[in-house]
């Protein structure tokens, strides 16, 4: 289900190649923080950027999808996932 929240969201879905994700999850929302790589405007796959998704429950319903477009941002979507408690710095973002 996550995957595919993710997906809906990129410039070319059926591109999507995943990382690692790390969960958060409580009574009302789901948290995810990982890697995706996709294909841009140019269909050159992008190499794995990071994101972060907030999910409420009832309704499903994504609230939140922050996504790494360009280099510059790699490290500041890193540090809000850290922010939030979840750790992404395992992976490796070029």
């Amino acid at each position: 289900m996550l995957e595919s929240l993710v997906r809906d969201r990129l410039r070319d879905p059926r591109s999507a190649e995943f990382g690692s994700m790390n969960v958060s999850r409580n009574h009302f929302e789901i948290r995810v923080c990982g890697g995706v790589n996709s294909k841009n405007s140019f269909g050159a796959y992008v190499g794995l950027r990071p994101f972060f998704m907030s999910v409420r429950l009832e309704p499903l319903e994504v609230e939140q999808f922050l996504y790494a477009a360009n280099t510059d941002d790699i490290q500041r979507l890193i540090d809000y996932c850290l922010k939030e408690g979840i750790d992404i710095s395992m992976e490796t973002f070029p």
